[in-house]
C-alpha cells in the first residue's frame, strides 16, 4: 500500500486514468436506463464527457490542500472520483452529491473497499430549491 502524501501523489501521477480507476475500484457508469425527461441526460454519455481528468484534479487538490482546505464537496459526484481521491490523499472529509443512484453505488462500494470513512455520499438533485449545501471548504462542480 502506498503511504505518505508525496508518495501517493507521485504514484497517482505515474498512472493512467483507467489505472487509477482500477486502483480505487471505480467503474464508470455512463448509460443509465430511464424513461422520460431523465433519459436525455443519462444515456449516450462517455466517461470522457462525465469526468474531469484525475491529473488535472490532483493539481488543483494539491494547491487547495496547501492553502489549508480540509474538506471537499463534489456536486454531481458521479462515481465519486474526486471525493475518493481527496479522502485517500489527505484523509479529509469529502461529500459527494449525485442524483443517479447507480453512480453513487459505485462510489459507496469503493469507499468501503478502501476504508475511506471520511467520505460520505448523498443522493440529491443539487439544482432543487430544497437542496442544502453540505458544509465544506471546497465545492467542486463540472
Amino acid at each position: 500500500m502506498v503511504t505518505g502524501e508525496e508518495n501517493k501523489l507521485t504514484y497517482l501521477r505515474s498512472l493512467s486514468t483507467s489505472e487509477i480507476d482500477e486502483f480505487f475500484h471505480l467503474t464508470p457508469v455512463t448509460d443509465v436506463p430511464r424513461e422520460g425527461a431523465e433519459h436525455l441526460y443519462l444515456t449516450g454519455l462517455t466517461p470522457e464527457a462525465l469526468f474531469t481528468s484525475y491529473h488535472d484534479v490532483i493539481e488543483v487538490m494539491e494547491w487547495l490542500h496547501s492553502q489549508g482546505a480540509k474538506s471537499w464537496c463534489d456536486l454531481g459526484a458521479g462515481i465519486g472520483r474526486t471525493c475518493v481521491l481527496w479522502s485517500w490523499l489527505y484523509g479529509g472529509a469529502s461529500t459527494g452529491v449525485e442524483c443517479v443512484p447507480e453512480r453513487l453505488n459505485v462510489a459507496r462500494m469503493a469507499s468501503l473497499r478502501l476504508s475511506l470513512l471520511s467520505a460520505q455520499w448523498l443522493e440529491a438533485d443539487f439544482s432543487s430549491p430544497d437542496f442544502k449545501l453540505p458544509e465544506s471548504d471546497v465545492y467542486f462542480i463540472i
